[in-house]
């Protein structure tokens, strides 16, 4: 009897972890992409082994079998972006909190007065700037897609403010901010993988929380029309009621210290394939920038 209510309680306990596994799997999950893209595979796949065992179609339901082997490749591709997110978010924050525990939370990162004075004096002008600052993984593809300037970024400095006005070549495209100093302008940033935040947002604030679901950057935005100053971190956005709140955000996400530890590359699982591929010397295509 004691063995048998060892046995129930085992099983529900497992059948637990595993539900709250899936919900917090399908809650980060909902709305995008890759979301719809494996419900519609899924769909599919559930109708063709539908039709396979009403008209006892043997060759495809043998098709079907040998498909399920592949499924955690499958799975493993569409949703990469979602998956390298989630271990991101994972290894950044043990990270930040090791960090933080040892130096304290008193001490500030100098970017954050300067950026503070910077997007205030944009915001007033209603002047549009998207700004990335590279944290533990590396902005180097995304960076590429713009100009590389590696210029200092300095409380006097009006340089980041010059880039964003209306007419200048770099104005549309964002900035990535590396080790307090100016990276690269004119970038090409990702856009947002959620249908629903797409319709409701401009290109700015898609690529600023685009970047965000694929890197841990923080990502200022200011919007154009409004003037409104957003922060983007970790696939969510929101906006600024004052510049004192913004101040207090960028103190929170932003480390003491800007440089922690080396940088990571960000792969994805398919360049980790072609690098095991060149390891064995076979001959790999090389797979387009981000």
């Amino acid at each position: 009897m004691r063995d048998q209510l060892f046995v129930i309680i085992k099983n529900a306990f497992e059948i637990g972890i595993l539900a709250a596994l899936f919900y917090l799997i399908l809650r980060r999950l909902r709305g995008t992409r890759g979301m719809v893209m494996f419900s519609s595979i899924f769909i599919l796949f559930a109708l063709l082994q539908t039709a396979t065992f009403i008209l006892d179609l043997a060759v495809l339901s043998w098709i079907l079998q040998k498909i399920l082997y592949f499924m955690p490749f499958i799975v493993l591709i569409i949703f990469q972006n979602e998956i390298r997110r989630l271990l991101t978010v994972i290894s950044i924050q043990y990270l930040r909190t090791q960090h933080w525990q040892k130096r304290g939370q008193t001490l500030e990162n100098p970017l954050v007065k300067i950026l503070c004075d910077i997007c205030d004096t944009l915001s007033s002008s209603s002047t549009g700037a998207l700004i990335a600052i590279e944290q533990k993984i590396s902005l180097d593809s995304h960076a590429e897609t713009g100009k590389i300037i590696n210029a200092p970024l300095l409380a006097d400095n009006t340089l980041l403010e010059t880039i964003f006005y209306s007419g200048t070549p770099l104005h549309d495209g964002g900035v990535v901010i590396r080790d307090n100093n100016i990276h690269a302008a004119g970038c090409v940033f990702p856009l947002c993988e959620k249908e629903d935040f797409r319709s409701a947002h401009g290109m700015r604030h898609q690529a600023a929380v685009g970047l965000s679901e694929q890197t841990d950057a923080v990502v200022i935005v200011v919007s154009e029309e409004t003037g409104a100053i957003s922060i983007a971190y970790n696939g969510h956005l929101r906006t600024m009621n004052n510049i004192d709140q913004f101040r207090q955000q960028l103190k929170a996400l932003l480390p003491p210290d800007p440089a922690l530890a080396p940088r990571i590359a960000s792969w994805s699982p398919m360049q980790w394939l072609g690098a095991l591929a060149i390891k064995k010397n076979k001959p790999v295509t090389e797979e387009p920038k981000e």
